[in-house]
């Protein structure tokens, strides 16, 4: 499927709104639930692996922060985890991050 399609796909199943929870900002990006990785990687084009997410949502999902820097990067995610943010271990964010947002557009696509 072209990167073209699966945007389209996803945008429409997400509802043209990101998939980050509590965020009502419309989709603006695909973004990889779990990473592309540096060169890119095929597979993680996947309709399972993808979501659609605002430019701020786009760029936590790839580990980065936005403007607002630390504070805003651990607020957005104690959105996504609650309390349970503070009792992952260093080096799993990443990982439970991208499990997280797969559980939320499953839990909205059934």
């Amino acid at each position: 499927m072209s990167r073209s399609a699966l945007r389209a796909e996803v945008f429409e199943r997400d509802g043209y709104q990101c998939v980050w929870t509590e965020c009502f900002q419309p989709a603006q990006e695909l973004m990889h639930f779990h990473s592309i990785g540096a060169g890119g990687r095929k597979s993680a084009d996947a309709l399972d692996n993808v979501g659609a997410g605002c430019k701020l949502h786009a760029r936590l999902s790839d580990g980065e922060y936005g403007s607002g820097g630390a504070a805003e990067y651990a607020a957005e995610h104690f959105k996504l985890f609650g309390g349970r943010y503070l009792e992952l271990e260093a080096g799993t964010v990443a990982w439970e991050r991208a499990e997280a947002l797969r559980g939320l557009v499953d839990e909205t696509s059934v």
